[in-house]
């Protein structure tokens, strides 16, 4: 990637746009004070986590 703004978490091997890609602009929203209190890994590990549970939600109302 050559994006200057771009970061590689090397605990996950992830760079920043695929993690936050998986938050739409509404969860961002209702979220961002909460994960700016975490530190790195425990905001990456729960946006992760709510975008897990919107697609089983998706799946299940199929």
């Amino acid at each position: 990637m050559n994006h200057s703004n771009v970061i590689q978490y090397y605990d996950t091997g992830e760079y920043s746009c695929e993690i936050y890609k998986t938050a739409d602009a509404k969860t961002m929203r209702e979220c961002w004070l909460g994960f700016h209190t975490f530190d790195v890994e425990m905001a990456i590990a729960d946006l992760k986590e709510l975008y897990e549970q919107k697609c089983n939600e998706r799946k299940h109302f199929r």
